[in-house]
């Protein structure tokens, strides 16, 4: 995303007001998080002159300087610039979902009694979120609460594997695994021959639309070698090149730890030199 462009060329505000309403944003972070203006300031190398400039709609501030402020309150960019994120209709509350349930799950295993959210200090967050600290930072924790920031799907399958749930419940309340999900007739096994027929049911990862690009391909090549797996398990995932040069050998399969495009290129050297 060019959040220069963001800044500048969206209609909607003018990007004077777009400047203030940051300012007020930044300020109710502070105020959440009991710091003031100057440590901002401190962390990030922001002079106090150019916020105060920002607020009055003197000037607004660049993408290095956005991205410096998002990082240091764990939020999304954009969430600081219009006060959302990036996140399909049907997904809108979906970080503060995925925040209730593993605030949930925490308090099960700090056995401290239920206290709603909005009523827990500061102190007592940090003791509630402690366990998965190395995971997810409480700031950023609340900052799901609050739909400020998306999670990652590293961080979601940590914090899954950390309670020994599945990823699925994590993400979306679904108690149920990922092979399961695979084995239910939403994937027949007669499709499992072409993984293009695959594409649409990338969403076994209920969330996938709303995730980080990086985290997409990943999951792409995770769910690829699900498939993989399971035809190699049984017996329907050859390995071409080899069994090419061999005929008269019993025929081989593919190893499932290396990709398609390997054995296309693979296959495609054997044909030539033939």
């Amino acid at each position: 995303i060019c959040y220069n462009d963001l800044m500048f060329n969206n209609n909607s505000v003018s990007k004077e007001e777009r400047g203030k309403k940051l300012v007020n944003r930044i300020d109710e972070l502070l105020s959440f998080m009991g710091e003031k203006r100057q440590t901002l300031c401190k962390k990030t190398g922001i002079t106090p002159q150019s916020i105060t400039n920002w607020k009055a709609q003197n000037s607004i501030p660049n993408a290095e300087t956005i991205i410096k402020i998002a990082d240091f309150f764990n939020v999304a960019p954009k969430w600081l610039i219009f006060g959302y994120i990036d996140l399909p209709e049907k997904m809108a509350e979906w970080p503060q979902s995925i925040f209730e349930r593993v605030y949930h799950l925490l308090l099960e295993e700090t056995k401290i009694p239920n206290p709603d959210f909005h009523d827990v200090s500061l102190r007592e967050q940090d003791k509630i979120f402690r366990p998965i600290k190395s995971i997810v930072s409480s700031n950023e924790l609340t900052n799901w609460q609050y739909n400020r920031i998306m999670p990652s799907y590293r961080q979601l399958r940590d914090i899954a594997e950390h309670f020994h749930k599945p990823l699925s419940y994590i993400a979306d309340g679904i108690d149920n695994s990922i092979p399961d999900y695979i084995e239910s007739v939403k994937v027949p096994k007669a499709d499992y021959d072409n993984y293009k027929k695959y594409e649409k049911y990338k969403t076994l990862f209920w969330s996938f639309d709303a995730m980080y690009e990086a985290d997409k391909n990943y999951i792409s090549q995770l769910i690829r070698r699900l498939f993989r797996l399971r035809r190699f398990a049984e017996g329907r995932d050859y390995d071409n090149a080899y069994n090419l040069e061999h005929p008269l050998e019993e025929p081989r399969q593919k190893d499932p730890n290396i990709s398609d495009e390997e054995y296309d290129e693979i296959y495609k050297k054997s044909r030539n030199g033939l």
